[in-house]
């Protein structure tokens, strides 16, 4: 497994693994950003289970394309086709959609470490790393982003009681260097949370 570019924080395993499999995908084609089909099951195995991609279908407008069953049993029901407003609250969907769109608009990364809050108050570390895709026209209107939970000392959820993103415990977020500059960006969101750089 190659190494994460020197400026990106420390990752779990399974984000390193999605990199890996990802930055290989991009070699295949001639270091451009990769096609969403490169990153089928077949290459990334188990990850497919924790990977939500994104499709922008207009200007603050993105929609699961597809949802690994992982995260499907995350939220407790099947994201496809969903909004990203369907599992955010609106500040956090909307801060959301900006921190996805300038990543598409300029090609980098994007890492983000949230705890996930249940309605019964039950809390989920969620870490993401967040890679942009062509789609089969080749234009980059798709992001594919792996997700890594821990429920140890935080606790599992309860079915029917899907998470709701939030970012009012917010960890870290930041946009990833992928060899082309990262984006003229900063992340804001209205409410709590003090802005982000």
């Amino acid at each position: 497994m190659r190494p994460l570019p020197e400026t990106w924080p420390t990752m779990p395993t399974n984000l390193c693994r999605f990199y890996d499999v990802w930055q290989a995908a991009r070699e295949d084609n001639d270091g451009g950003i990769p096609y969403r089909r490169q990153l089928g099951l077949p290459v990334l195995r188990a990850l497919s289970a924790h990977l939500v991609v994104f499709e922008r279908i207009g200007p603050g407008d993105l929609r699961v394309k597809m949802s690994g069953t992982a995260m499907d049993a995350l939220f407790d029901r099947n994201l496809t086709g969903a909004s990203i407003y369907d599992v955010a609250e609106r500040n956090a969907g909307d801060a959301m959609v900006a921190f996805y769109e300038a990543l598409l608009d300029h090609p980098a990364g994007g890492y983000a470490c949230d705890i996930l809050v249940m309605e019964t108050g039950k809390r989920i570390r969620a870490e993401y790393l967040t890679l942009p895709l062509l789609n089969r026209d080749g234009e980059r209107v798709q992001v594919a982003s792996l997700c890594e939970t821990e429920i140890d000392g935080y606790g599992l959820p309860s079915k029917g009681l899907e998470p709701r993103i939030t970012y009012s415990e917010l960890v870290s977020v930041s946009h990833l260097d992928i060899g082309l500059g990262l984006p003229d960006y900063t992340f804001t969101m209205k409410g709590n949370a003090p802005d982000k750089k």
